[in-house]
């Protein structure tokens, strides 16, 4: 037997037993050794302090929200969001995806409540359902004037429907009876969540770290100071004081670099950002 198998039987350190070996003169490199028949029955006898029991980590509460997310929606920003909602499973942290509602079967969704916001005048309601797999939560929002469209993406009111997307589901979050520990949300299509978070929709106990997972640089997202006034319903001043402007426009990747608490990015992701005009705004 080598000593790694009898440190674990006996739930003691690999380490502890090879200094006791040595000790009593017999030759041996490592944990990895075996050994000696000769000592076997006095280790036996022989009391060693237990291995310290890992202290377990508290789950965390986590809430993903993304346009697009595997096995739901198949592309390539899908794909890359589902990775993270595993990441989140593997730490067996507790995970909650919210997602759009586009033309998909709601054969085994539950329909769990409905929710109104403010887009530029008009009040926008959602119905929202929820579908469990593989532990984690999935929460759609349905609303066939944004979603129920053809493709994702590539309308006039783009704008309007990520407005709707960020503001609902800070609306959701706020109907939940937990606290949340984290809200991870994907590329520049949701990056003013922080604003609006930290403006007042995050409701009164705004203690949530606000995460933004990005993906590179980009032109996308670019408009009018009134899509920020108008269509999002927030104030100039984030616009005029330059938190949010770049170039005379708002920029909403911008915007969410600056704003999240915290970047989930890779190197690839990264190095192409500080190539990019948005490079003042990474570290």
């Amino acid at each position: 037997m080598r000593v790694y198998e009898y440190a674990k039987q006996r739930d003691i350190k690999s380490k502890d037993v090879v200094e006791y070996i040595k000790a009593s003169g017999y030759s041996i490199k490592n944990h990895m050794a075996k050994i000696p028949e000769g000592i076997i029955n006095e280790l036996n006898h022989t009391q060693f302090d237990s291995k310290p029991k890992k202290k377990k980590r508290n789950p965390k509460n986590i809430i993903v929200i993304s346009m697009e997310c595997t096995p739901f929606i198949n592309t390539g920003l899908g794909a890359l969001v589902g990775n993270k909602v595993a990441q989140h499973k593997v730490k067996e942290n507790n995970t909650s995806v919210i997602l759009p509602l586009y033309k998909v079967s709601k054969e085994q969704l539950t329909v769990k409540q409905k929710l109104v916001v403010t887009i530029g005048d008009s009040e926008q309601e959602g119905t929202v359902y929820q579908y469990s797999k593989d532990e984690v939560s999935y929460y759609f929002i349905e609303n066939d004037y944004y979603f129920g469209r053809e493709k994702l993406y590539g309308f006039y009111d783009d704008a309007e429907r990520f407005a709707f997307m960020s503001k609902i589901a800070l609306e959701l979050i706020n109907s939940f009876e937990r606290n949340v520990d984290i809200i991870n949300f994907h590329d520049w299509t949701l990056s003013l969540i922080p604003i609006l978070y930290k403006d007042g929709q995050g409701g009164e106990d705004s203690k949530s770290v606000l995460e933004l997972s990005v993906y590179g640089a980009t032109y996308q997202g670019i408009y009018d100071k009134d899509v920020l006034t108008y269509v999002f319903g927030l104030s100039d001043d984030y616009f005029n004081s330059g938190l949010v402007e770049y170039a005379g426009s708002l920029n909403m990747l911008k915007a969410g670099l600056v704003t999240a608490d915290k970047l989930d990015i890779n190197k690839v992701a990264l190095d192409d950002l500080k190539k990019s005009y948005l490079k003042d705004f990474v570290q």
